[in-house]
């Protein structure tokens, strides 16, 4: 008498790979797709193939790069810069040093967490710069207070002052580009008989 497999307990539908144990009991199978699968779980989660190359793939930011502010962090900051430019030029800030400096704010930076914000002031007098740091760090907390109630934000950040060098730095290529060796350079070479042009 004939009987049907599939009808027979035990019997299972679709045939099992065979496995062989390995070291800790643990069987692995003997089939290419057994092999891929293990090549897969060697290689490194966090790594990529370049060009054949492994290539570890570091996660976040390398060290010493620069994350660009986002959207609110600028807007932010040109809140807060206008809000301590009202001031200053409304004399609302009574500092007879600071109103006798004529301090500018052109610009001020915003951590991400929006708690921290760098304040860069430009004296109009120029000469030293750290007298106007310490007069508007010795008027922080205020301008602080001043700054909450203009501008909606949950938490009022700290404000740190800083003199921005980058008028100096512009001055100094404007004076490098007008000085007489600079500008003879970018003229080109002398031709005969300019007084510059020496017989040898």
């Amino acid at each position: 008498m004939r009987h049907e497999l599939r009808g027979l307990p035990g019997y299972a539908g679709r045939r099992r790979h065979r496995v062989l144990p390995r070291r800790g009991n643990r069987p692995h199978a003997l089939t290419p797709a057994g092999q891929a699968s293990r090549k897969r779980r060697a290689t490194p989660a966090a790594s990529r193939i370049s060009g054949g190359n492994i290539v570890p793939h570091h996660h976040g930011h390398s060290q010493g790069e620069a994350r660009a502010p986002s959207q609110r962090q600028l807007r932010v900051g040109e809140l807060i810069r206008h809000a301590l430019a009202e001031i200053l030029a409304r004399g609302e800030l009574m500092d007879d040093e600071v109103t006798r400096m004529m301090i500018t704010v052109p610009e001020v930076r915003v951590s991400p967490d929006l708690r921290n914000a760098t304040v860069y002031i430009t004296p109009l007098g120029g000469g030293d710069p750290k007298p106007a740091e310490k007069a508007m760090a010795r008027n922080a907390r205020w301008l602080r207070g001043q700054v909450a109630h203009r501008i909606n934000l949950k938490f009022a950040p700290d404000l740190t002052f800083r003199y921005d060098d980058r008028f100096d730095e512009t001055a100094h290529i404007d004076a490098l580009l007008h000085s007489p060796d600079v500008a003879r350079d970018l003229d080109g070479p002398a031709k005969p008989g300019d007084p510059d042009d020496k017989d040898e």
